[in-house]
């Protein structure tokens, strides 16, 4: 028999928030592994996230878990050490820094963690406490002497409700959750020219972009 499961988005945020553009709030790594099609099945604990008409598809009885869980591409920890390594070494020409950041174009640079997500899951409910789950992104531009570095550094930590159920013997699903997030950082560019002058080179939360507070709805 085929499901319906229905996703709307409503979003509502305070006059301070800290990035000008959407990045998820919390990404799962399965549905990671999915492509992406995690949104017509969303059965477990990540419906908060995703698609919280799955939380009507959960078959497991009612559960407190801790989840834990990072991505990593394989460079982006050479990348980091390589621009930190720039901003604060002795050879600190745009040229020689230019030079080093070669190697990365081209090069998916991106880490994201949530190091504490406790939740408590039960067909039709879920709810949990998301605290510092942070995305970082690199992006380098140009290249040589004109090459750029934008960073996108986000951490999102708040409290998520969701509730589901179903009609016509499981065909139609329809969710509702509710999420009050505390977002920081932001996205910026920095030129190796910047990267070159510590003082340019700031990664400081609020000159990233601040930090705000929103509330999401889901149905």
């Amino acid at each position: 028999m085929k499901r319906l499961l229905v996703c709307l988005l409503f979003t509502t945020t305070t006059a301070s928030f800290a990035a000008k553009e959407f990045y998820g709030i919390s990404r799962s790594i399965r549905a990671l592994g999915m492509g992406g099609a995690f949104y017509g099945l969303s059965d477990d604990e990540y419906a908060l996230f995703y698609n919280p008409a799955g939380l009507s598809l959960y078959r497991t009885d009612g559960q407190t878990m801790l989840s834990l869980n990072a991505q990593l591409s394989p460079t982006v920890l050479q990348a980091i050490t390589t621009v930190k390594d720039a901003a604060t070494g002795s050879n600190k020409s745009a040229s020689s820094i230019a030079d080093k950041l070669t190697q990365f174009q081209g090069t998916p640079l991106y880490a994201g963690i949530t190091p504490f997500f406790p939740y408590y899951v039960h067909k039709h409910f879920a709810l949990g406490l998301l605290v510092g789950d942070t995305k970082l992104d690199f992006a380098l531009l140009g290249r040589d002497i004109d090459t750029t570095v934008e960073l996108t550094a986000i951490s999102d930590s708040g409290l998520i409700a969701g509730y589901a159920t179903d009609f016509l013997e499981e065909t139609l699903h329809i969710g509702m959750n509710v999420k009050g997030i505390l977002r920081g950082g932001g996205k910026k560019s920095f030129s190796v020219a910047d990267i070159a002058q510590k003082d340019s080179f700031d990664l400081d939360t609020e000159k990233l972009g601040g930090v705000g507070a929103g509330v999401d709805f889901d149905l």
